[in-house]
C-alpha cells in the first residue's frame, strides 16, 4: 500500500457499529491521520444506530450501524471513488460476513486499492482473496491510538507513504521480493509487514497467506468466500476463546480438510487463551489435529494485540 500526502483514505465499519461512547476515540484517529497529511472520509454507517424494526422486535443492544445492503453499497462507492486510496475498516464484532452477498467483486478486483482490517473482517479480506485473487491487510489502524502509538504510527509512516518506502527498498534484497511478489521476512526491513517469529515445527515454509481470526474465518466454511487453502501458509488467531472452544475451531478446520492442504501454519496470537494457559498450550492443542512434517510457525504480534503488525492476505511469504 502506497499512500502519498493529500490522499483520501475511507474509514468504515462493515462489521458492528461503534458505540457513541467511542466518538472521541476516532475523532482522535481523525487527528492523527491529518497530522500524517492523510484526509479521512468517514463511512455514514460508524455508530450504532436503534432502527424501528430494533424498536418494534425489542432487539437490545443490536450494534448495527446500517442494514448489509446500506453498509456494502457504500464500501462499493469508496471503491468506485478515484479520489480514495485505501479503505480503513475500524469495526470487529460479528456483523462482517453480512454484506458479503451484495459486494461487486469484479469492481473490487478491477481497482487498485486494499481493504485493511482485523477480526471479523477477516470474512471479508478473505471472501476479496477468495473471489478476486486480491491482496488486503489484516491490520487495524486504531493501533495508532494507543499505548504502542509512537512505534506504530512510525511503522505506518515507512510502510504507506511512498517517499519512505523508496528509501526502505533500495537495497538489493528487498527490490527483489518486490519483483517476485515474494515478501521474505528473513531480509531485515522496518514497518508495518516486518515481525519476528520462531518456529514450533520445521524451518522453513514459503506460500501464500490467507486466514485470521480463527472463529470469523470458519464463517465462511461452506460458502463460495471461503478461499482455497491448497499450499497455502494458514494464518490463525484469536482474541475470545477458552481452551474448549479453541479446539473445537482446530476440530473443525481439520474436519474441513484444511489441515491437510495446507502447506504450513502461522499462529499469531490467541488473546484470552494465552492469559489462562501458557504461550505455547497453543500449540499442545493444534498437534492433536496435524501431523508432524506441517511446518508451524509462531508469532506475537499479529492478532488483537495493540502492538500488532500487519501481514498480507493473499501475498506470498517466506519464513
Amino acid at each position: 500500500m502506497k499512500l502519498a500526502k493529500g490522499d483520501k483514505v475511507a474509514i468504515v465499519c462493515c462489521s458492528n457499529g461503534k458505540s457513541l461512547s467511542k466518538k472521541k476515540e476516532i475523532e482522535n484517529l481523525k487527528v492523527i491521520l491529518e497530522e500524517m497529511s492523510l484526509i479521512p472520509v468517514f463511512s455514514k454507517y460508524i455508530y450504532q444506530k436503534i432502527s424501528l424494526e430494533e424498536v418494534e422486535n425489542n432487539l437490545k443492544g443490536f450494534p448495527e450501524s446500517g442494514s448489509p445492503l446500506e453498509k456494502a453499497r457504500e464500501l462499493m462507492e469508496f471503491y468506485e471513488d478515484a479520489s480514495i486510496k485505501a479503505i480503513f475498516d475500524i469495526s470487529g464484532g460479528d456483523l462482517a460476513n453480512t454484506i458479503l452477498p451484495y459486494l461487486d467483486y469484479e469492481r473490487i478486483a478491477s481497482v487498485k486499492k486494499q481493504f485493511c482490517g482485523y477480526s471479523d473482517l477477516t470474512t471479508i479480506i478473505n471472501a476479496i482473496y477468495a473471489k478476486t485473487q486480491k491482496v488486503s491487510v489484516l491490520y487495524q489502524i486504531r493501533n495508532l491510538l494507543y499505548e504502542y502509538s509512537a512505534q506504530q504510527k512510525e511503522d505506518f509512516i515507512k510502510t504507506c507513504f511512498a517517499k519512505d518506502l523508496n528509501n526502505i527498498i533500495n537495497n538489493d534484497a528487498v527490490k527483489m521480493m518486490e519483483k517476485n511478489n515474494l515478501y521474505d521476512l528473513s531480509v531485515e526491513n522496518s514497518g508495518l509487514y516486518q515481525f519476528p517469529y520462531k518456529f514450533y515445527q520445521g524451518k522453513t515454509v514459503e506460500g501464500i497467506v490467507v486466514g485470521g481470526n480463527i472463529r470469523c474465518f470458519l464463517k465462511l466454511a461452506g460458502t463460495e468466500y471461503f478461499p482455497d487453502v491448497t499450499d497455502k501458509i494458514l494464518l490463525l488467531e484469536a482474541r475470545s476463546g477458552n481452551t474448549a472452544q479453541i479446539v473445537t475451531y482446530f476440530a473443525q478446520l481439520e474436519q474441513l480438510g484444511v489441515f491437510k492442504k495446507v502447506k504450513g501454519i502461522l499462529l499469531g496470537t490467541f488473546t484470552q487463551m494465552e492469559r489462562e494457559q501458557p504461550v505455547s498450550a497453543v500449540y499442545s492443542l493444534l498437534k492433536r489435529y496435524i501431523n508432524e512434517e506441517l511446518p508451524v510457525v509462531k508469532t506475537e504480534y499479529i492478532g488483537h494485540g495493540e502492538d500488532s503488525k500487519a501481514i498480507q492476505i493473499g501475498k506470498k511469504y517466506k519464513f
